[in-house]
């Protein structure tokens, strides 16, 4: 039998917990899997920067911002397990490094998603307008969307 691959994508705010709670409710054990991604974004060096700033200030910038990608991730995961604490979930986490929305897209794509969980930081029209991150995944993901908003 395949399993129902659901794709969490989470920042650890309170919005991408909201995403993670509400994916458990999607969640059976026994025909789901279960993927949890957090997208540390890229750092680029502006023109006028490079003269104050060195390349191990932004390779160590990186390396923090990984670290905290993980623990965001394992965090998401202990919250998954806790919905169900006798059952043996398929459950896995992963680091991406770029654009948020179109790393979760290529996620989505490579793994073969069939439902991707997003928080909505609830910008409105002005935040559609400068990027949301969930406005492009609903746009552009190969599968069904679930933008989820913290009330």
């Amino acid at each position: 039998m395949r399993k129902n691959k659901i794709l969490i994508a989470t920042d650890g705010s309170t919005f991408g917990i909201a995403a993670v709670e509400k994916a458990c409710t999607y969640i059976k054990p026994e025909t789901t899997s279960i993927q949890i991604l957090c997208v540390a974004q890229a750092v680029k060096a502006l023109g006028a920067e490079p003269a104050f700033m060195s390349a191990e200030f932004y390779r160590q910038y990186e390396l923090s911002n990984m670290k905290r990608a993980a623990e965001i991730e394992e965090d998401a995961a202990k919250r998954v397990r806790r919905h169900f604490p006798t059952d043996e979930l398929d459950i896995t986490t992963k680091t991406a490094t770029g654009i948020p929305d179109q790393e979760i897209i290529a996620r989505a794509k490579k793994w073969h998603a069939n439902l991707i969980v997003v928080g909505s930081h609830g910008y409105g029209f002005w935040g559609r307008l400068l990027g949301s991150i969930s406005d492009g995944v609903v746009h552009h993901a190969p599968c069904s969307v679930m933008v989820v908003k913290n009330k």
